[in-house]
């Protein structure tokens, strides 16, 4: 009978402490994941914060490599302005003699009357015969880009020679422009299609005012969807 009763008593001793035990478990459970939540909330906010200061840092870095572009490329073209039409371009010095040069010509075109930032070109030919080219291609490194007209220019120069522009439709200038400055280094070879064909080298000089001109169109609509107006540089 006593080991009966010794048993008893010894079970519900280890019944107790085994109850005891749990409810510690129990207790100290929500204070765990309370701590736990509290440090992901803080490693989570340290984390935005970091990225936050990176995006800040590289935003501040954009922002000043774009001005140092502007600061260095504005000499380099001719800015007009037309008051009554509230519109600006900006022309690259290279093109000054353009008339007399085979080739492409691109400009930065703004108008200030909604605010548009363009990309625009048109190719050149100037002959002592008469072309009437409605197309050109661009061709490369082995890739060849082709636009069509949509408005054409033929005129006569006083010097006795045929000069043609031919603008193709404007999702295609800035594409044009595009290609061949991500090629800065290549040949840029040109179709001009017509009453016949005619083919030539891209000019040094030419190649280096669409690269220019590129660069800084980039820059320049960098800083005004920054909020920042280029014309204070």
């Amino acid at each position: 009978m006593k080991n009966i009763l010794s048993w008893s008593v010894l079970a519900i001793f280890l019944l107790f402490v085994s109850c005891r035990n749990e409810e510690e478990k129990v207790g100290t459970t929500p204070q765990q994941t309370e701590a736990e939540l509290s440090a992901n909330a803080s490693a989570l906010a340290e984390r935005q914060r970091t990225e936050a200061e990176d995006a800040a840092k590289k935003q501040k870095e954009s922002i000043d490599s774009a001005r140092m572009t502007i600061k260095r490329l504005k000499p380099k073209f001719d800015h007009e302005v037309d008051v009554f039409e509230k519109v600006e371009t900006y022309n690259h010095k290279n093109y000054r003699n353009s008339m007399n040069i085979n080739g492409i010509k691109g400009w930065i075109y703004i108008n200030g009357k909604d605010n548009l930032l363009t990309l625009s070109m048109h190719s050149i030919y100037v002959s002592s015969k008469r072309l009437f080219h409605t197309s050109f291609m661009v061709h490369i490194g082995g890739n060849t880009l082709e636009a069509k007209s949509v408005h054409e220019t033929y005129d006569k120069l006083p010097s006795g020679k045929f000069y043609e522009y031919v603008y193709p439709e404007q999702g295609m200038r800035a594409k044009v422009l595009q290609f061949i400055a991500d090629n800065p280094t290549k040949p840029v070879l040109i179709r001009l299609e017509g009453g016949d064909i005619y083919d030539f080298t891209l000019s040094q000089t030419h190649q280096q005012a669409i690269n220019e001109t590129v660069e800084f169109y980039n820059a320049i609509s960098f800083l005004k969807n920054a909020g920042i107006d280029p014309q204070t540089i």
